[in-house]
């Protein structure tokens, strides 16, 4: 339990010492989801804190068409919905989905607020861990409605590149899923993919890619 809470961005820079008191002392229980299991749906008011500590999540919304969005996947060990955890509208603002089989530690508020009191450690990486969450929202934001789906297929495969630091690396995730992320359709992406193959820009082959012209590639980011 301590390496895995050490890893999550709320515990970084813990020692473990530190970790198993705070264990001690922390109310806590875990909670066991199977894959595709709703976690928790839209308007579900937040009674803890919720830190997934194996598997992954999915946040998603439906529109009055039955259409999914996909918002956005938390790999553990990360927290749902950290930002709508206090405030006056502290409810889950999409469904929770399982991405797989998964685990979560929950922790009473009063529990974890003491936390938070008692170790500035803790204190400041919640802090840091919404500073970034807003800003994320915001880049999302920009992201979805001032980009072309060209833009965002582009600005997607350079920012892969670089987490995974090679021009030339398989897509961790399918076409289906950008089309759910971008919330287009899912020729959409296949017809970006193929014009960019076309023009020089990458080559293509099922999921592994290459990045022929960078330069290119960025210029189609925040295009409309």
């Amino acid at each position: 339990m301590i390496y895995r809470l050490k890893t999550s961005p709320l515990f970084i820079g813990v020692k473990d010492v530190e970790m198993q008191l705070i264990l001690d002392r922390l109310h806590y229980n875990t909670s066991y989801y199977k894959r595709n299991e709703v976690v928790a749906m839209a308007g579900d008011p937040i009674y803890q804190i919720m830190l997934v500590i194996e598997g992954s999540m999915r946040t998603e919304f439906i529109d009055d068409a039955g259409k999914v969005f996909r918002i956005d996947d938390i790999e553990n060990p990360r927290l749902l919905a950290p930002g709508f955890i206090f405030g006056e509208n502290n409810k889950f603002p999409v469904n929770v989905v399982s991405n797989t089989d998964s685990e979560i530690l929950q922790i009473p508020k009063n529990s974890f607020v003491d936390l938070l009191n008692s170790n500035p450690i803790v204190l400041r990486n919640f802090l840091d861990i919404l500073s970034n969450k807003s800003q994320f929202l915001v880049s999302k934001i920009k992201n979805t409605f001032l980009q072309s789906i060209k833009g965002k297929i582009a600005n997607y495969i350079l920012i892969t590149s670089k987490q995974i630091g090679s021009d030339e690396f398989e897509m961790p995730k399918s076409q289906t899923w950008m089309a759910e992320k971008f919330c287009v359709a899912r020729p959409s992406v296949a017809r970006v993919f193929s014009k960019m193959k076309s023009s020089g820009v990458i080559e293509l082959k099922g999921r592994n890619i290459k990045i022929i012209n960078k330069p290119k590639l960025e210029q189609c980011v925040n295009v409309i």
